[in-house]
């Protein structure tokens, strides 16, 4: 018994293969943009940890980084119930505490 192709089937085939291509090349793309943020990141943390450590008043940073951050870090750390969101809280909660504990001078 043979079948014969039907044009529409392979129409439809040809849009998914193309869709599915599209979409290869978005996560690509995703995955790049994701590795330069995080790279982004890694290197700001670097910076920020040595200009907190050689800063010569470390207690007044300390006070004007309480005071600044205050603002905008629950903005951050409370975010909605999506794993993406409980990564960059978490991310974000690790960021704060390290840079507290290098900005305050009494911490040991």
């Amino acid at each position: 018994m043979t079948t014969e192709n039907d044009p529409q089937d392979d129409d439809r085939l040809e849009a998914l293969e193309a869709e599915v291509a599209f979409l290869k090349e978005q996560m690509s793309l995703l995955a790049q943009y994701l590795a330069i943020m995080i790279g982004r990141a890694q290197v700001n943390d670097c910076m920020l940890s040595a200009l907190i450590l050689s800063h010569p008043d470390r207690e007044s940073l300390n006070a004007v980084w309480r005071q600044s951050s205050a603002a905008v870090i629950p903005n951050v750390i409370v975010r909605g119930p999506s794993p993406w969101d409980s990564e960059i809280a978490d991310t974000a909660k690790q960021r704060v505490e390290h840079l507290n504990e290098l900005a305050d001078p009494d911490a040991t």
